[in-house]
């Protein structure tokens, strides 16, 4: 039965003066305000421990309350705990409770419980009545994600775009630098930009960082860039919102902006597509947090790190000593050296290993570049190159040349229509030139040329492949040519269209086509001519072409496909 039927027959009972049981099908729920995965020790300290409230039950509710209780995480140390005052909601209905003000002890992770009870309602479902938010305090760094995207927001070239988050400064800061995540296009270039926030909406732009060009290595690793006003100095915001976005330029392709889906805040992600008005994020169909993090303005915070080194022989230290064997317990402090300017101890971890010879065997052909610079043309075994870090374990790699050179002779001896490669003992393929196009069944050493044209091979042998150069076959067909090398029949084999090119102009030429048998199949006179058009209409075949103009005379074999 649906709810709100179910609300009806007991509205119904009510009227008719049946007593009705209040605790029937009633529950509530917590749904917690996620705004922020990660904050300020500045910026967290006295914010409000918001949860929504929701009545799911058939009966309005006066009597809620709801607990809240913050641990610091891991141990589970209570550190806080909050009772609100009695809450009215009715069915259906929500509200956010504010329930005390958060005080964090320090840098580190929390847990926010809070829970829900009533003491008129028997609550059916008590599985929803408790809500559970984690929160990272740092020195500096903001957060509205959890940090594992799952989809990448963009838009394609052609387009510009601003998609970014809203934060609120609650105490007065600076805004150093900003954290990003993008799935980017080597060469791809971005901005981040900030803007303040008047009455919920991005509006006018007070800082940016410099326009950043991604490098290969960028795509699927966050990227830091430095903030400053648009003025060029210090970012300071005052308390309020402020909107921080990332740029995409519309020269670009598609940066892939990182989101994360399993937190989302309504009305705090704006898009700005090709300068027009900002829009939510979800207005656009989208429910998505993009992987973008402020880093403001904050106290020192000295850090602690390993150098860890793996050297050859010996190390350098930055605390000036030579090391020559493993060291894991020197230390060195570098004044803001940190991320943050603050001070960092570092600790040696260091791992010697020794340099390492190896021969490199190499069977080439014709020659072979070396990885000392020098082209070798024979087989050599002495040769030698120290690679710097190539060996396995990073050191040095001392190499002895093992090299065997095996050649080709790629020339081809020509007689007539006959093209023999002069390499024996090898693979063969023949090839029409100048589109180095296979000839079907073209594999033997030697090639008699069916058509005139020109012609190369490709030849395999022990490893090595070379190209010959093209050679020029000719006479292929002629059976009398007294017009000499000026005349041209093409195309031959014709699909019926074909050209001759006499070379030069002739008063009177006359064309006959025959076939094998002799019998004409067509004749035609031309007058101060060079080049001729003809039309071959009959049946594929064989046909004979006679040319004659004055003193000479051409039989020439012409092929209808």
């Amino acid at each position: 039965m649906k709810k709100n039927s179910f609300k009806l027959i007991i509205t119904l009972l009510s009227l008719l003066g049946f007593t009705v049981c209040a605790n029937a099908q009633e529950d509530l729920s917590l749904t917690s305000v996620d705004e922020y995965t990660i904050m300020p020790f500045d910026q967290a300290n006295g914010m409000n421990l918001n949860v929504s409230l929701i009545n799911n039950g058939v009966s309005n509710v006066t009597d809620a309350v709801v607990q809240t209780d913050v641990y610091t995480i891991p141990g589970m140390v209570s550190i806080q705990s909050f009772t609100s005052s009695t809450q009215a909601v009715n069915t259906g209905a929500s509200l956010v409770v504010t329930n005390g003000a958060f005080a964090p002890t320090g840098n580190g992770d929390y847990l926010i419980r809070h829970v829900v009870s009533s003491v008129l309602i028997t609550d059916v479902n008590a599985s929803n009545d408790t809500s559970w938010t984690n929160i990272t305090i740092t020195d500096g760094t903001y957060a509205r994600d959890k940090g594992t995207p799952t989809i990448a927001l963009g838009v394609g070239a052609g387009t510009y775009a601003l998609v970014g988050s809203i934060f609120d400064i609650n105490t007065a800061t600076t805004m150093d630098s900003v954290l990003f995540l993008a799935g980017a296009l080597a060469g791809d270039s971005v901005q981040v930009v900030i803007y303040n926030v008047v009455a919920g909406i991005p509006n006018t732009m007070i800082g940016n960082s410099i326009e950043y060009v991604f490098a290969v290595a960028d795509a699927g690793n966050t990227v830091t860039l430095a903030i400053t006003s648009t003025g060029g100095g210090t970012l300071t915001l005052a308390t309020g919102e402020y909107y921080v976005a990332i740029k995409e330029y519309i020269s670009d392709g598609n940066m892939a902006l990182s989101c994360t889906d399993d937190i989302f805040t309504p009305n705090t992600i704006f898009l700005n597509i090709n300068g027009g008005p900002f829009s939510t994020i979800e207005s656009n169909g989208f429910s998505n947090t993009p992987v973008i993090r402020p880093i403001s303005g904050m106290p020192c915070a000295n850090i602690t790190g390993t150098d860890v080194q793996t050297e050859c022989d010996s190390l350098l230290w930055i605390d000036g000593n030579t090391y020559y064997t493993n060291n894991n317990s020197a230390t060195f402090n570098i004044t803001g050296g940190a991320a943050n300017l603050c001070d960092s101890l570092v600790t040696l971890d260091l791992t010697i290993n020794n340099s390492a010879t190896g021969t490199d065997t190499r069977t080439e052909c014709d020659s072979l570049l070396w990885i000392d610079g020098n082209i070798y043309y024979t087989n050599n075994n002495s040769a030698t190159f120290n690679i710097t870090g190539g060996a396995a374990n990073l050191c040095d790699s001392l190499v002895t040349l093992d090299l065997t050179i095996n050649t080709i002779n790629s020339s081809v001896t020509q007689t007539g229509t006959l093209l023999t490669a002069n390499e024996s003992g090898a693979t063969y393929q023949w090839l029409n030139c100048p589109g180095m196009t296979p000839i079907n069944g073209a594999t033997n050493q030697s090639y008699t040329a069916t058509n005139n044209g020109n012609y190369a091979v490709i030849i395999t042998n022990s490893g090595c492949t070379d190209t010959s150069s093209c050679h020029a076959v000719i006479g292929v067909g002629i059976i009398e040519n007294n017009f000499g090398n000026e005349l041209l029949i093409y195309p031959n084999p014709t699909a019926g269209n074909f050209s001759i090119d006499l070379g030069n102009n002739y008063q009177t030429i006359v064309i006959t086509i025959t076939d094998l048998s002799g019998k004409t199949i067509q004749t035609k006179r031309y007058n101060d001519s060079q080049l001729l058009n003809l039309k071959l209409k009959d049946p594929a075949g064989v046909y004979l072409l006679i040319i004659q103009s004055e003193k000479k005379k051409a039989v020439i074999r012409i092929i209808k496909q």
